[in-house]
């Protein structure tokens, strides 16, 4: 599965900002965070948004690992529709 249909699966069912630059939904990472939880844990569907996509002058899109703001840094429950998808 693209990452670009999972970014457009969680955009519908989250409501992080649509797959574009400075976009929650584009950094989504299967991994672990700093205290050893899944990102993206499909058995409790839940995502964490713990990172963003930055356009960088010369280097195009990258993830910042990191929100903009405190408020983004989130936990999130996902649907039976999103979980399927993912």
């Amino acid at each position: 599965m693209t990452a670009r249909l999972h970014s457009t699966c969680l955009t519908w069912s989250t409501g992080c900002r649509p797959p574009v630059a400075g976009s929650a939904a584009l950094a989504l990472r299967y991994g672990a965070n700093g205290d050893g939880e899944p990102i993206l844990d499909l058995a409790v569907r839940s995502r964490e948004v713990n990172a963003t996509v930055v356009r960088v002058p010369g280097a195009g899109l990258t993830i910042q690992p990191r929100p903009k703001t405190t408020a983004g840094w989130r936990v999130i429950a996902l649907p039976d529709f999103a979980v399927r998808v993912l």
